[in-house]
């Protein structure tokens, strides 16, 4: 038989009011901690799950209902409240009409509530990604950018390229390279004055 439930909460948060707001009334806040949706922002507007929005009061209070056949109704209400010292409390309702099981449903609704209370909580503190203090960390970590001239295969300056002599018998990289010779026009390896290197040591016969 459907009966109507109702599920009441209370907790301090440590965030102010308006990162309380964002987290609950908006739809990348609300994916955050609770669930994906696209949330309507003004009062009598549509959300993606088909609910309307019947309190919109930034970043006071916050209410949005459901509604179905034979009374069926599901609705969340939010009332936010900030306190000295930068902390907020948050006062959650969770009511509507559980039509079979209602015991089950019930039992694993409350439990819910308090798992995505405590989610809700890690995400303002900063222990979970996209939170505010994570993005707060993360501007006060931003470092400028090098330009983008001259940088290496590790992202590091090159440094300026060394201009070497080049000697007899060398290329422009000054690497040795085959002298052309002969009347064919035969490649042969250059000559060790050619190429720059030290000449052998002369070999001293015997009796010299």
């Amino acid at each position: 038989m459907p009966r109507e439930f109702e599920i009441r909460r209370e907790v301090e948060l440590p965030a102010t009011p308006e990162q309380v707001w964002e987290a609950i009334a908006t739809g990348p806040g609300n994916a955050a901690w609770l669930f994906p949706i696209e949330i309507a922002d003004h009062r009598g507007g549509t959300s993606a799950d088909g609910s309307m929005v019947t309190v919109w009061d930034p970043p006071r209070h916050f209410a949005a209902r459901a509604e179905g056949e034979r009374g069926w109704f599901n609705a969340v209400e939010a009332i936010v409240e900030g306190r000295e010292g930068g902390s907020t409390v948050l006062r959650w309702v969770h009511s509507g009409i559980f039509v079979d099981d209602w015991d089950n449903q019930y039992d694993s609704a409350d439990h819910h509530t308090d798992f995505y209370l405590h989610t809700l909580g890690q995400y303002l503190r900063g222990g979970l990604p996209g939170s505010p203090v994570h993005r707060a960390a993360h501007r006060r970590r931003a470092v400028p950018v090098l330009r983008p001239q001259r940088l290496g295969d590790a992202g590091r300056p090159r440094p300026p390229p060394v201009r070497r002599r080049r000697r007899p018998g060398q290329d422009h990289t000054g690497v040795a390279s085959l002298a052309r010779g002969g009347a064919g026009g035969r490649l042969r390896p250059p000559s060790s004055r050619e190429a720059g290197w030290p000449a052998p040591p002369r070999r001293c016969r015997p009796g010299r």
